[in-house]
């Protein structure tokens, strides 16, 4: 899947987690393929915003994935 934030193209893969704060501009495109992805959406202290790491690559383990199908 290719996900874009504020403009930057980022080609998601299983496992891949991408973080936002609040504004960022965010689309994804289409694509052919059945993909199953998740959104999950959090306070941010006051002033705080994520700047460094937004992408994290292979941090959707199995076990992170069984954890957060509890929610």
């Amino acid at each position: 899947m290719i996900y874009y934030k504020n403009g930057e193209k980022f080609e998601m893969h299983k496992g891949d987690a991408i973080l936002l704060s609040p504004g960022d501009i965010r689309s994804r495109d289409r694509i052919p393929e059945e993909v199953t992805y998740a959104s999950f959406n959090f306070t941010l202290n006051d002033g705080f915003k994520i700047t460094d790491q937004a992408f994290l690559r292979g941090v959707g383990t199995d076990e992170i994935q069984s954890l957060l199908s509890v929610f």
